[in-house]
């Protein structure tokens, strides 16, 4: 009998240490501002955003499913952010991620979870096609940065390395470290 009562007073205890664990977990992973005096004071769904230069010809447009507002902070979340930034004479490129976070005054974007670069080929450049993660991105110099581990292809090349940072008006991608690659004429 006392036996049993042991059992069942452990039993319970470790259910309690399990809910509280989960419980913590789940405050973790919240990803949305956590201040008491925060408050979300608008939201957009299905946007469109383009951005021009003084000629008004558009330097990048940013795209997302839903854009979340913060009042105290000017910080904007973002589910799905998609950009695509222009150059005079080549194709865009095309960026995507899973959610996103806008700083206030619009100059830099934390892309979070993974994050995919693309532009097609024109003339004797190569497509190209990256993949990361947490990328930060500064769309008016279109420069973007990560310390995750990076992918890039093409037709001719292939590299993969840990951190990243990109120069899309430079048109060069450095790899920090752990480089490795292929490259056929």
């Amino acid at each position: 009998m006392r036996i049993r009562n042991i059992f069942f007073t452990l039993l319970i205890v470790l259910v309690g240490a399990f809910t509280w664990w989960v419980q913590k977990l789940a405050e973790e992973l919240d990803v949305e501002p956590m201040a008491e005096t925060e408050i979300r004071d608008f939201y957009v769904v299905d946007y469109e955003i383009a951005v021009t230069d003084e000629d008004g010809r558009i330097k990048y447009e940013h795209y997302g499913e839903r854009l979340d507002h913060w009042k105290k902070s000017e910080e904007l979340f973002v589910e799905n952010p998609r950009f695509t930034l222009h150059q005079a004479d080549t194709p865009p490129f095309y960026i995507r991620a899973e959610r996103g976070k806008v700083d206030g005054d619009g100059k830099k974007a934390y892309l979070l979870g993974e994050v995919v670069l693309d532009r097609e080929a024109f003339g004797q450049q190569d497509s190209i096609h990256a993949v990361t993660s947490d990328l930060t991105l500064w769309p008016e110099t279109q420069q973007g940065h990560t310390d995750k581990k990076a992918r890039a292809e093409g037709k001719r090349y292939k590299a993969e390395g840990v951190g990243m940072t990109i120069d899309l008006l430079a048109g060069t991608l450095e790899l920090h470290s752990k480089a490795r690659g292929t490259y056929v004429p």
